[in-house]
């Protein structure tokens, strides 16, 4: 059986180890204090927002990027960055692009460009997203973490668009160029994790669980840098994918719900949800619609209305379709796979997720099973 499910869509964001939300402890406390002795002083704050595009742009023309970047991160606690991320968590997309966009222009610091290929991959271009990659590895003077971090990016979307070869050698070069910065195991890790699921899609299984073991190996040697380990979901996530895809839909059940806890126990709440929606998949898929039912309308109140969680969302309705299908209510089946398409297209792994949709409701590949409850 040749069908994939594809990346959950958030990996990239964490390429190169830990470079997240990260507040500096009292920072907003620090302007408050900075506020009041000028205040005190007989002088008015500032009423500068740095988080407003216009402003910012305006800080840069006027004091420099270095100037921006410093006084940003005082103001926020965050980097300009990391806002741009921030703003892509909380599904604020068309923000986040004008945002990297605007700050790449003012400041030609190309990792804005990077955060802009981010989100249209996010977002489902694929193709601009490339573009940007590709600019960013032949023209722009990337250093060697940054390019690491675009070639990482690239993969995934390469696999994505289903060019699997590519991927490989992609994700590769990803690895070695990690390998050439010191102490970055989490970007190996990540590298590694990738292929595997490179593997999966390309149909070389065999090689999946060793690309794993070798991932766990550097994601271990975080510790000896003082870093905590990704936690064990991504792990579990690619074993059931890897049992999917072989039609061991017990063995995906049981993997997808280890991944579910482990991600929600490492506080990634964002992929806990897609396993949830997975988890719903492969309860219907081993004879369990009650569950599949009650499970797929729970992950339904979260991500109606969030194109942030595009995949998920298509994961359930999916899992919503079929239970129509297997029930004869096509009508509601119908508008299932309509809303399915419709976050397919907008969410990274679309055409993956097009290819699962068409597996499902074959009913001959996926015929409804002997429900046992």
């Amino acid at each position: 059986m040749n069908i994939w499910l594809g990346i959950t869509g958030v990996v990239a964001a964490t390429a190169g180890g830990r470079e997240g939300l990260t507040h500096v402890p009292g920072a907003r406390f620090g302007v408050v204090m900075m506020m009041a002795v000028v205040i005190s002083c007989g002088q008015q704050p500032t009423t500068e927002d740095l988080t407003n595009l216009d402003m910012a742009v305006a800080h840069i023309k006027d004091k420099g990027a270095e100037s921006f970047t410093v006084a940003h991160k005082q103001q926020t606690g965050i980097t300009p960055y990391d806002h741009g991320r921030r703003l892509l968590s909380l599904g604020k997309a068309d923000e986040a692009k004008k945002w990297y966009s605007q700050l790449g222009i003012a400041t030609e610091d190309p990792q804005y460009l990077y955060g802009l290929a981010t989100v249209r991959w996010r977002t489902g271009q694929n193709g601009k997203a490339l573009n940007d990659c590709r600019y960013l590895l032949e023209e722009r003077n990337a250093g060697d973490k940054l390019r690491a971090r675009t070639l990482y990016l690239m993969g995934c979307i390469l696999i994505d668009e289903r060019d699997f070869e590519k991927a490989e050698s992609v994700l590769d070069e990803a690895f070695e160029t990690y390998g050439s910065i010191p102490n970055m195991f989490g970007g190996q890790y990540l590298a590694l994790s990738m292929q595997a699921w490179a593997a999966i899609a390309s149909g070389n299984h065999d090689d999946v669980e060793p690309l794993l073991d070798r991932a766990m190996e550097f994601n271990e040697k975080l510790r000896t840098v003082g870093l905590e380990p990704y936690g064990s979901g991504r792990y579990h996530e690619t074993l059931a994918e890897l049992a999917f895809v072989k039609g061991d839909y017990q063995r995906a059940l049981a993997k997808a719900k280890e991944s579910q806890d482990a991600y929600f126990q490492s506080g990634r709440l964002l992929e806990s949800d897609m396993m949830g929606s997975k988890v719903a998949l492969y309860l219907l898929l081993t004879g369990k619609p009650k569950a599949a039912d009650a499970l797929a309308a729970q992950m339904w109140e979260k991500f109606n209305d969030k194109p942030d969680k595009a995949r998920a969302a298509a994961y359930n309705e999916i899992t919503l379709a079929k239970l129509d299908q297997c029930s004869g209510n096509d009508a509601d089946k119908e508008r299932r796979l309509a809303a399915a398409r419709s976050w397919a297209v907008s969410a990274t792994g679309g055409k993956a997720l097009i290819e699962l949709l068409n597996f499902i409701m074959d009913r001959e590949k996926v015929p409804c099973p002997e429900w046992e409850d």
